[in-house]
């Protein structure tokens, strides 16, 4: 008899390395989650989103009409900004440290809600996959990777409360529930999370009194927390602009199109639409990447009655295919996007748990919080699954590769019936054969996922980390490494403005780059440090509502090259479309020479990516 082959031998240690995290204490395995968050952010220097969250940060409570736009995620702005009230000295790293902090939390909340339900080994793996995964957006505190500790702190209170009918667990889940609500917007979806009583109750066939006895509490929680979270905004001053926000908020989404100068981002059909299909890809991913192992599969089992010369050609083939993978990691295929695609496809197959009756109500009522989190927590994001799904894995993900880890043999039986003879097809692959493909997979996303994080670090400073080793001349950047085409520009338009702006001055940096108010503690002329977030007709509106509330002009810095999206990798990379002649910006751009023009601006200072106007009168 020939042994089964197997097509990945030399990662035996894989199954030893899940044994030794099942092992670790676990304190120590959290310790090096967390030192892994905290290593990653000393590199990278986003200039646009990350800019938008700390210009907000810091003038929440100096200057909030200046940052009203981002009143929409409240209760992040208040957190961020007590920590940098309290430790201003620590600036974007201290923010990224908060996030680092935050995130680990998040994983510790999914870890102790599954530990009783998984096995410790895949558990513990697929947290360092998904920590791995974690690599390309903003590291920082902000409003997506504090949402999802809320989502996952309301499923540990919801989950514990109606197993245990425990009311004040409940009542403090309906709490948090509209909490978050106020760290996103588009959290209200959150409300979702109640159908895990409808759904335990139908399980368990418990009492109608139960039902709406929990649900009841759920809702004196929610409504108790809103009324606290108004009462704190009217106190602080803060419930016009946070209205305000809303409405622009509203009216981004109701008059988008793709002219409006934000590319229609946030039109509510495309922010559905944008979901429906990225979940669909996802799905798809998944089903090929099963169905090509099973082929993979398939051909290793032919191998056991085969002759050595074909068991030698499948030995190369299985080589060669590895290679292949490899090969196609280490040239980038397989991307940020790509990664997200299928661990979000992955996560999906964690909601066959619903229908598996072997399975308890507890689990599945698990299952539910966890599928339920990663469908509703990305919509409201303009790119969909691409910014958001990457917090909400933390439940599913685990799921699902544990139960394709117990997976230990598939037997395939297919009959045909004709008129006068029967055909069929027999495949039977054991567990010999099914291991190793378990284990090159994930040796491929690991290293997939670790090239991507020495590769590209960082979603807006799309630089090798061995090439981020510069820093810039700021006190509130220190600690933070870039590269040195970018530290030096940087360098230079902070050197120059020096001499045309100082703290608290009102400044209008157009369009793309918020960071200039945090790094110089400037404030922003028009509602929004980010105007690249404004549509056209709302930039117009801005900017004459600003020039009739503001008795001086501003300062304008205006950058002259994009520095997101194709941008990302600026200076060093220029994108292949011309700043100045970007479609989306035209109108905006135009709208900007007419108030230079008409306010008798001159340019004071310019380099390759940044020009300084100042009005008349100044020096």
């Amino acid at each position: 008899m020939v042994k089964p082959h197997t097509i990945l031998p030399r990662l035996a240690f894989l199954p030893s390395v899940a044994n030794w995290l099942q092992q670790m204490n676990t304190n120590l395995f959290f310790l090096f989650i967390f030192l892994y968050h905290v290593l990653v952010i000393f590199q990278g220097l986003d200039f646009n989103d990350e800019g938008f969250h700390l210009a907000f940060y810091q003038q929440i409570f100096n200057d909030p009409e200046s940052v009203q736009f981002g009143f929409w995620m409240w209760l992040t702005g208040i957190v961020s900004g007590i920590y940098l009230k309290i430790f201003p000295f620590l600036g974007m790293w201290g923010i990224r440290l908060l996030g680092a902090i935050f995130s680990t939390f998040t994983i510790l909340i999914a870890y102790n809600l599954l530990k009783r339900y998984l096995h410790t080994g895949y558990l513990r793996m697929s947290m360092i996959l998904l920590s791995l995964f974690i690599n390309e957006d903003a590291k920082n505190l902000y409003y997506n990777n504090f949402s999802a500790f809320f989502y996952f702190l309301n499923t540990y209170l919801l989950f514990t409360g109606i197993k245990h009918n425990r009311k004040w667990l409940i009542f403090w889940g309906g709490f948090f529930v509209c909490l978050n609500i106020f760290t996103r917007i588009p959290n209200v979806l959150g409300l979702g999370l109640g159908l895990g009583f409808l759904y335990y109750a139908w399980l368990k066939k418990s009492d109608l009194k139960v039902l709406f006895t929990q649900t009841g509490i759920f809702i004196v929680g929610f409504i108790l927390s809103g009324v606290i979270v108004f009462t704190a905004m009217k106190l602080l001053g803060h419930l016009p602009y946070f209205v305000e926000s809303v409405k622009l908020l509203f009216s981004s989404s109701q008059s988008s199109a793709k002219n409006d100068g934000i590319g229609g981002a946030y039109g509510i059909y495309r922010l559905f639409s944008r979901n429906l299909i990225d979940y669909s890809l996802s799905l798809r991913a998944a089903v090929l990447a099963g169905g090509f192992l099973f082929v993979v599969a398939i051909i290793n089992s032919s191998a056991v009655a085969a002759s050595r010369s074909i068991r030698t050609a499948i030995s190369i083939f299985n080589y060669l295919l590895l290679a292949g993978m490899l090969l196609l990691v280490f040239n980038g295929w397989f991307d940020s996007y790509r990664l997200r695609v299928l661990f979000t496809g992955i996560s999906l197959f964690s909601l066959l748990i619903l229908f598996n009756k072997n399975k308890s109500p507890d689990y599945k009522l698990l299952a539910l919080f966890g599928g339920l989190i990663f469908l509703i927590h990305p919509f409201g994001s303009s790119e969909g699954i691409s910014t958001v799904v990457i917090y909400s894995l933390w439940i599913s993900f685990p799921i699902a590769i544990d139960s394709i880890a117990k997976i230990r043999w598939v037997n395939l039986d297919m009959k045909i019936g004709a008129v006068s003879k029967e055909t069929g097809l027999k495949f039977s692959i054991s567990e010999t054969q099914l291991r190793p493909l378990r284990l090159g997979s994930i040796a491929v996303i690991m290293i997939a996922s670790l090239y991507n994080v020495i590769k590209f670090p960082y979603l807006c400073d799309r630089h090798n980390r061995f090439e981020m080793f510069y820093s810039v001349n700021n006190k509130y950047t220190k600690g933070v490494y870039t590269s040195k085409g970018r530290a030096a520009s940087l360098n230079q338009l902070l050197a120059a403005s020096v001499k045309y702006v100082k703290p608290n001055d009102y400044v209008l940096a157009y369009d793309c780059m918020p960071l200039y108010h945090f790094m110089t503690e400037t404030k922003s002329y028009v509602r929004n440090p980010c105007i690249w977030f404004y549509s056209n007709d709302l930039f117009l509106s801005e900017l004459n509502r600003a020039a009739n509330n503001h008795k001086k002009l501003p300062v304008v810095v205006k950058q002259n090259i994009l520095t997101t999206g194709e941008g990302s990798a600026w200076p060093e990379i220029a994108p292949r479309e011309d700043y100045s002649l970007l479609k989306r910006n035209q109108d905006k751009n135009g709208y900007l020479i007419d108030f230079l023009k008409k306010n008798n601006y001159r340019e004071a200072w310019t380099n390759n990516h940044f020009t300084i106007f100042i009005p008349p009168g100044s020096n």
